[in-house]
């Protein structure tokens, strides 16, 4: 719930079926002010027959975190297609797109800056940016992040998140900022 993931079933023989063939159902429950009876706090993603892969690009205005159930299920190609999305790297969970579209499926960032990860740069960005608070996120990164939050010495009154990746081999860095739609 609200990004654990607390249970992966697995369905075999007729209940694994659909008419298609196997089916794979991805299905979260949001929790917002303590309540998880409200409209739009379950959301269920299916596999969708025929669709392939998603197509791959570079970061575009809004990045999106899909929920553990989501990439467990293996559904991220269905998630970035409900966004006309597409994924930063083929082997790495975080998708981009253009418009932001608010669902439990995932997180939206807004993205200010995205560049190749160094050190210097991305401390640079948090200042420039009057970030005190960060939130470090990473797939695929093998940046050890309780150095690297200690390394920023970040300080002032704004927040933003940093999200760690790799695209191919190379390590890449997006700074980003919460987004209504988030």
């Amino acid at each position: 719930m609200d990004g654990e993931l607390k249970e992966t079933a697995l369905w075999f023989g007729g209940l694994g079926f659909g008419p298609d063939g196997p089916r794979r159902r991805a299905t979260v429950l949001h929790e917002r002010a303590g309540l998880l009876a409200r409209e739009g706090a379950v959301a269920h993603l299916d596999e969708e027959t025929g669709l392939g892969p998603a197509p791959v690009a570079p970061a575009r205005r809004y990045l999106y975190d899909p929920d553990p159930a989501v990439v467990r299920s293996h559904l991220v190609a269905e998630a970035a297609a409900r966004v006309d999305g597409a994924l930063l790297d083929e082997r790495i969970a975080y998708f981009t797109s253009d418009r932001p579209e608010r669902s439990p499926l995932w997180r939206v960032l807004e993205v200010l800056e995205f560049a190749p990860f160094s050190l210097k740069r991305v401390r640079s960005s948090v200042r420039a940016h009057k970030a005190g608070t960060v939130t470090i996120k990473k797939r695929g990164s093998a940046v050890d992040t309780e150095k690297l939050r200690r390394d920023l010495r970040a300080s002032g009154p704004e927040s933003v998140t940093v999200v760690l990746t790799r695209i191919g081999e190379k390590p890449f860095y997006l700074l980003c900022r919460e987004t209504e739609a988030g």
